[in-house]
């Protein structure tokens, strides 16, 4: 299986780079995904809009964002204990990822209350929890039952992080032809990574797929219009170095500019227009 598998992509940092003229002369490469994260799943936006008159000073914003990230969390606690269990689901994220101090324990019971309850997500949460050993020991065979579950149930999370699991061979016999079918699978049910793992594994070539470019470009860019950052920047290194679609440095960089702003700081360097 090409490339490496990247265990974390909801990183949401913008981060300023300033490169030299020689530095931006080095083609830049497309990067393999293959994330079994949960954490592009649920991010629960604390953002508040103010009164467009009202400028917001640095401590101002951050205070408000934060007694927003608070209320939030009170109303999906609310939400969980009546039975909501999506709610459970962004809760135990909050609790697993986003908390100052992370609490795997909490996070792993909300999980399985929301896939006691129903909710697909939630059922792929924990099995990534199993799978890594959060809060529990790893069991690789309840992973794999708890992302069929999500799967079959046409939650592309589920999709995606049991095609991940397939083209390692982690846990079940290494099968690249179920993995493509799988993070096939989580794209088209919607998530926005398992079309980034797609195209890069299609324009690659992988399990008996034939290497077509152009056709990893329809994908990357399925994921970059649901901003996914890995596919924002391997659709902008196709076009920087004209590989399955013209080549058009000014079209790749303000791609390069988007995934950097969501996260993937190996396109930061690529995010300044090109100079004469």
């Amino acid at each position: 299986m090409a490339g490496t598998m990247l265990e974390k992509c909801a990183v949401f940092a913008v981060v300023l780079l300033f490169v030299t003229a020689c530095e931006r002369k080095q083609a830049p490469a497309e990067g393999a995904v293959r994330d079994a994260s949960v954490s592009a799943a649920v991010i629960v936006d604390a953002a508040v809009a103010a009164p467009a008159d009202a400028p917001i000073d640095a401590s101002t914003e951050g205070s408000m964002l934060a007694a927003a990230a608070a209320e939030e969390q009170a109303q999906l606690e609310k939400e969980c204990a009546a039975g909501k269990y999506a709610s459970c689901t962004e809760l135990g994220f909050i609790h697993e990822e986003l908390a100052v101090t992370p609490d795997h324990a909490k996070a792993f019971a909300l999980y399985d209350k929301a896939c006691k309850g129903g909710h697909l997500k939630g059922c792929a949460q924990l099995g990534y929890m199993h799978k890594r050993g959060r809060s529990v020991p790893v069991d690789k065979a309840k992973a794999i039952a708890l992302f069929e579950k999500a799967c079959n149930g046409g939650d592309g999370l589920g999709c995606s992080n049991l095609g991940v699991m397939y083209g390692d061979g982690d846990g079940v016999p290494k099968d690249e032809k179920k993995m493509m079918a799988l993070f096939e699978k989580g794209c088209t049910a919607g998530l926005a990574l398992g079309c980034t793992n797609f195209g890069w594994e299609v324009a690659q070539g992988t399990g008996g797929v034939t290497k077509d470019p152009a056709r990893a470009a329809t994908y990357y860019k399925k994921a970059c219009d649901k901003d996914e950052p890995h596919g924002c920047k391997n659709l902008a290194t196709l076009y920087f170095n004209g590989t399955g679609v013209a080549k058009d440095p000014l079209q790749a960089q303000p791609l390069f500019a988007k995934a950097c702003k969501l996260g993937d700081k190996s396109a930061c360097k690529w995010a300044k227009p090109p100079g004469p």
